[in-house]
């Protein structure tokens, strides 16, 4: 409780920060649209996917009051429009948590950078030496994308080196070809895709009998415990991307390894 606690109040701090460097230009509308900013320090409270739906309530009528506000510039109603987007997507991502889809979420940050944009050209008074100073600044920060992504890239590779092929040590799990295949299959859904209930269950089930259920839990907790470590987001490229699959396959098929180890001394 006292984390939560202090979670919301530096969410709250955070947001009614934000909203206020704006009070010169909104006057009392900046106040207003700090509350609602806080409102998303509450999402602390929730867990996935309720936290979704507080924050979209917190950043969507926030983004209104920037948007609609008569006496706006064009800096509030750009702020407005990324509050729109990342409200919109905070929004769309709470049905869709139900059926598994977690991918607005962990690249929010790619959905603000977006909703920024299209906020800055649709309300900023361009020029056309303004246009020639923004192809500029977007082709600068596509370098230093590429460039950050590709030095991230070779410095894993250098400190992780190649990924070793893995062998799935099962010759002496047992004598018959299909209790083999079971396991080899269950073993497989795990280090290929992350599924991880096919080889709890095939432990549990082949577990002999003079084994407590609780020396199998001991045994299959970090299998079931295991969560796949953050991938990047859309941002990230897909020579990355690669790299972070290959990574958590390998971490999957050491935690399988330490589990057959347990397993062969019973």
């Amino acid at each position: 409780m006292r984390e939560a606690l202090e979670r919301y109040l530096r969410a709250f701090m955070v947001w009614g920060f934000a909203a206020l460097v704006f009070r010169d230009n909104l006057g009392n509308v900046a106040f207003i649209a700090s509350l609602f900013l806080a409102l998303g320090g509450i999402a602390g409270f929730y867990g996935e996917p309720r936290g979704y739906l507080v924050k979209a309530l917190a950043f969507l009528p926030s983004s209104l009051l920037f948007l609609l506000w008569p006496e706006n510039r064009w800096g509030d109603a750009a702020l407005g429009t990324l509050l729109l987007f990342v409200g919109s997507a905070y929004l769309v991502s709470y049905p869709l948590y139900a059926g598994g889809n977690n991918f607005l979420p962990r690249n929010m940050l790619g959905v603000a950078l977006v909703g920024g944009i299209v906020g800055l050209l649709a309300f900023y008074p361009f020029s056309s030496r303004d246009f020639t100073y923004v192809a500029d600044a977007l082709v600068l920060l596509a370098l230093l994308w590429v460039s950050s992504s590709v030095g991230k890239y070779a410095s894993m590779r250098f400190h992780s080196g190649e990924i070793t092929a893995i062998e799935y040590p099962l010759k002496n799990i047992g004598e018959r070809d299909f209790f083999l295949r079971d396991a080899e299959r269950a073993v497989s859904m795990f280090v290929d895709k992350g599924v991880k209930s096919p080889l709890a269950v095939f432990v549990a089930r082949n577990a002999p009998e003079e084994i407590s259920d609780g020396m199998v839990e001991t045994a299959l907790r970090s299998i079931i415990e295991y969560q796949p470590e953050d991938e990047g987001g859309f941002l990230t490229p897909p020579w990355l991307m690669e790299l972070y699959r290959e990574r958590e396959k390998e971490r999957r098929s050491k935690l399988v390894r330490e589990l057959l180890e347990t397993v062969s001394r019973w």
